[in-house]
């Protein structure tokens, strides 16, 4: 008897399973973060909202809920990575206002400190769930050029297309040849079949495909190539 969703969620073996995935997904999303959401061409990555299915700008990281174990995910360098980017402005600012040679800690550093004005807000992990949510509604909402024009482009791009494709249809057929007949080549070495329908030659994609619709080579109708291009291709029989 197959277990309802309610039943699963009280079931070990299936607890176990679904925080694995939950895990590796969180995993990912830190290692992501820590590269500002892109990979190593630049694109960027997206991921989705484990509760809603919308994107993770859209999520509220409540670690006591479906986000419990993203802060274990968020482990080793990549929260190394993010944490020093969450504080590059207080680096910056000690660069700017404290004397390298002066030993943090110290009576002299922490004057030093005070003297300044203090030291700025220091995040901690407890800030980098916002930090990930904020830096995906960024990356959201920045405007990135629909394309880059490059010489490139220029080739790749067929600016002659003047209308959209449409599909063909013979006017007529061969001879003894009707809408619903199976073909092949006249060519021993060529195993391909069509189904004429609609006035289009329409392959079939294997063998399985053809016995499944019930079709039999002892019903096949042979063309010459000339023939068989005579009839224009239509989608694959499916």
């Amino acid at each position: 008897m197959p277990y309802t969703k309610q039943e699963l969620g009280n079931i070990d073996f299936y607890r176990e399973f679904v925080d694995k995935l939950r895990y590796t997904y969180l995993d990912r999303m830190s290692e992501s973060a820590a590269t500002f959401f892109r990979d190593n061409t630049g694109a960027l990555i997206s991921f989705e909202d484990i509760e809603t299915g919308l994107g993770i700008e859209d999520a509220t990281f409540d670690l006591n809920g479906v986000y419990s174990t993203l802060m274990s995910a968020l482990g080793g360098p990549e929260l190394i990575t993010i944490l020093e980017t969450l504080n590059q402005s207080v680096a910056d600012w000690l660069e700017d206002n404290i004397d390298p040679s002066l030993e943090p800690g110290t009576a002299a550093y922490m004057q030093a400190v005070w003297a300044n004005g203090g030291l700025p807000e220091i995040q901690t992990i407890d800030d980098v769930p916002a930090y990930i949510r904020t830096l995906s509604t960024t990356i959201v909402n920045k405007k990135y050029p629909e394309y880059i024009k490059t010489n490139n482009l220029e080739r790749i791009i067929d600016r002659q297309i003047s209308e959209l494709a449409q599909d063909a249809f013979a006017e007529s057929l061969p001879d003894d040849i009707e809408n619903g007949d199976v073909v092949q080549l006249d060519d021993s070495d060529d195993y391909r079949r069509w189904l004429v329908d609609n006035n289009q030659k329409k392959i079939f994609p294997d063998e399985s495909t053809f016995y499944a619709l019930g079709y039999d080579y002892t019903k096949l109708r042979t063309l010459t190539q000339s023939e068989l291009n005579s009839i224009p291709d239509g989608e694959p029989v499916e």
